[in-house]
């Protein structure tokens, strides 16, 4: 949802750019292909941030580094993602170096 607080990079928007921001924020919000979605908006905030002004810095490095994270953890629980490719479990065993 942050995309969709500082879409616009300070300026007006052109309609093809809302359009792409209004994908990305359903496609997020929905849960579909969270990664790739994830990256996009995070590639729209650096470049909106390279055209920022001073009190709109903060909001997207908050933004960037979200969209960061959830291309790192992927999806969640309850996204479609999870309900199309299956969840994702890491077990880490108690002794790495146990090779049974």
């Amino acid at each position: 949802m942050q995309l969709l607080l500082e879409s616009g990079c300070g300026g007006v928007t052109p309609w093809w750019l809302a359009l792409l921001e209004l994908a990305l924020v359903l496609a997020l919000a929905i849960g579909i292909l969270t990664p790739v979605a994830a990256l996009l908006s995070g590639a729209f905030q650096v470049a909106c941030l390279a055209h920022a002004d001073w009190p709109h810095t903060a909001p997207l490095m908050i933004a960037t580094v979200t969209a960061i994270a959830l291309v790192l953890m992927g999806g969640g629980a309850y996204s479609l993602d999870a309900r199309l490719f299956g969840r994702r479990r890491l077990i880490v065993p108690a002794n790495p170096l146990d090779s049974d």
